[in-house]
């Protein structure tokens, strides 16, 4: 009896020291270097330290988006040396939009991928730059993404936590779809039942343009549509095509009231255990992941159109959008703590752009 009882606390103190060990393995990282504060330069890492990053995003995994994020995170990883692993998760497994930012500025290891609009309770100008009715193509919110007033947001967006990878995953311009009928002119808008997500840019944008929003989960919108609790959505031409939207809706309006598109955002305090090194390379991957990205969205949102007419879905190129950018502009007086003057120097790059 004496021997068994040796035995099984000689067995237990085994498995004790046992997970000890793996805890400790798991608790070692490099020590990090305290994060700066806001306005002082963030200490410099010398010594590399491993990361383990959660990417969410609410695309499927055979979309140009989710695939370009693979491509991305598997150079992060080969040119790192394996010191920065990136796992992907579609469909909005995990947190996106405000609950994605919530993460970050808790400094999760977690990289959130969704409309830079997300980040406007730390930085309310984002709604800004984004806003309805402001770019007539993906290109030119691209290149308004590369201007000193898209810097400044990304810079504001630092002090709040957020370091901002990149602003401009395209994914095409955003358009009307509906049901029962075409929409042909503003008017056609009052009293629309139309999903939106759930963001309060888009909720305010469609209330100015006439229309009654409902937040709606997208992974719910087909069934929302065939039941009729929604009348119409709206989405980029490639979504409805990979989401196989001909089988519930009949008609598409090219308004192009938004510029579709997904901003890449980490922790300010996760960025700052990175070194020099990891930071140069998880940022030109980022960038460079978004230029081809681009590249790609261009192309499906050309082949959309084809094929969505090939299903029987109707186009309405001619709607009186001069109309409808006058009620998008009564939208930006609703949006809340924008910065006075702010659509003044949004329209003042554009027309450097546009020239």
């Amino acid at each position: 009896m004496n021997k068994k009882i040796i035995l099984l606390a000689l067995c237990a103190a085994l498995v004790v020291s046992i997970f000890s060990a793996c805890a400790g393995q798991q608790a070692a990282p490099a020590t990090p270097a305290q994060p700066a504060t806001p306005g002082e330069p963030a200490p410099v890492v010398t010594e590399a330290e491993s990361f383990v990053l959660n990417l969410s995003h609410v695309f499927t995994p055979m979309q140009t988006k989710h695939q370009t994020l693979e491509e991305v995170a598997q150079r992060i990883y080969e040119r790192s040396e394996g010191t920065i692993v990136i796992h992907i998760f579609p469909d909005g497994q995990l947190p996106t939009g405000r609950d994605g930012v919530e993460q970050v500025v808790r400094g999760s290891y977690f990289i959130n991928m969704f409309d830079p609009g997300a980040m406007a309770d730390w930085v309310p100008d984002f709604n800004a730059l984004i806003g309805p009715m402001l770019y007539q193509s993906t290109a030119e919110y691209s290149a308004m993404c590369q201007t000193d007033f898209a810097q400044s947001l990304k810079d504001r967006a630092y002090e709040q936590g957020i370091k901002v990878l990149a602003l401009d995953f395209n994914f095409g311009m955003r358009n009307v779809a509906t049901v029962n009928s075409p929409v042909t002119s503003i008017d056609d808008m009052a009293g629309l039942i139309i999903r939106t997500p759930n963001s309060q840019l888009w909720i305010d944008t469609f209330q100015a343009l006439g229309a009654s929003p409902v937040a709606i989960a997208w992974a719910e919108l087909y069934n929302a549509l065939q039941t009729g609790v929604v009348d119409a959505f709206e989405s980029s031409l490639s979504d409805m095509v990979d989401n196989m939207m001909w089988e519930v809706s009949n008609y598409v309006t090219m308004t192009s009231h938004f510029a579709g598109t997904g901003a890449a955002m980490m922790s300010r305090d996760i960025w700052e255990r990175m070194t020099p090194e990891q930071q140069a390379i998880i940022q030109e991957e980022f960038t460079e992941g978004a230029r081809r990205n681009n590249e790609r969205s261009m192309a499906d949102e050309l082949a959309a159109r084809a094929t969505l007419e090939e299903r029987g879905m109707e186009f309405i190129d001619e709607f009186g959008v001069e109309d409808f950018r006058a009620r998008a502009a009564e939208a930006f007086e609703t949006f809340p703590n924008l910065t006075p003057g702010v659509l003044d120097v949004i329209m003042a790059e554009l027309e450097n752009i546009r020239a």
